[in-house]
């Protein structure tokens, strides 16, 4: 059964899902422009499947995105930082064993969050250069914001993501990561979850033959649900 639950973190509310009961979470991350349902209901698709096979999930829309009250032109990446924060000590607090899961830019804040204290880490696309998107996003002689396809997005938000040490917190990580990614996503390059998995102590890496980004096929979010399951369970 899925039940909405709110919380709240620096003076603002963040608003989720929690679903399913069980001793085990999986908390899950979205990605930039999404929202705890995801595209094409990947995360909701998620969600169920898990439930199905008995293990619980957590997941919230970030600051700016979905069923927020922050603008999305005043989000930064402390801000979503300290949600992460907040999630997983609830997650903690409430379950004896959590796994992280986070999509895209929601891979480059698990691996940012990450510590031996959550059980394993499952990243799907990981946008792990997140930083260097500003330079496709704005013109040298644009302003600080624009118009992003009807979401106002500041220069800084993006800078910000230079103020967060993924590569280091995940490296120093002990416990299993599974990396799941599109053979043909041209957001975040298959080539990049390959390198991420030969820098991790205890890794591997699946790539989906023809999946895009979002993995928008039913066939490919059935099999997402059957590769997260057996792992969290393995």
């Amino acid at each position: 059964m899925k039940t909405h639950i709110e919380l709240q973190t620096n003076g603002h509310t963040m608003r989720g899902y929690k679903q399913g009961s069980s001793d085990t979470v999986l908390v899950m991350l979205h990605g930039f422009t999404g929202n705890r349902t995801e595209s094409r209901n990947l995360f909701k698709d998620i969600a169920d499947g898990l439930e199905d096979k008995g293990i619980a999930t957590l997941r919230f829309d970030w600051f700016g995105h979905g069923e927020s009250d922050v603008q999305f032109e005043d989000l930064r990446v402390p801000l979503m930082q300290a949600q992460a924060q907040t999630i997983l000590d609830y997650a903690k607090e409430h379950y004896q064993h959590v796994i992280l899961l986070g999509f895209s830019m929601g891979g480059f804040l698990a691996m940012d969050a990450v510590r031996d204290d959550i059980d394993k880490l499952i990243l799907m696309a990981p946008a792990i250069h997140i930083g260097k998107m500003e330079s496709n996003i704005f013109s040298e002689d644009e302003g600080m914001t624009r118009d992003l396809h009807g979401l106002i997005i500041h220069r800084e938000f993006i800078r910000s993501f230079a103020k967060g040490k993924p590569l280091d917190h995940v490296k120093a990580y002990k416990k299993p990561v599974f990396i799941l990614q599109g053979e043909e996503d041209t957001a975040v390059g298959k080539d990049n979850a390959i390198w991420l998995n030969d820098q991790l102590l205890d890794s591997r890496v699946k790539v989906y033959p023809g999946a895009p980004h979002c993995f928008e096929r039913k066939h490919y979010h059935d099999e997402l649900i059957d590769d997260i399951c057996n792992f969290i369970t393995g």
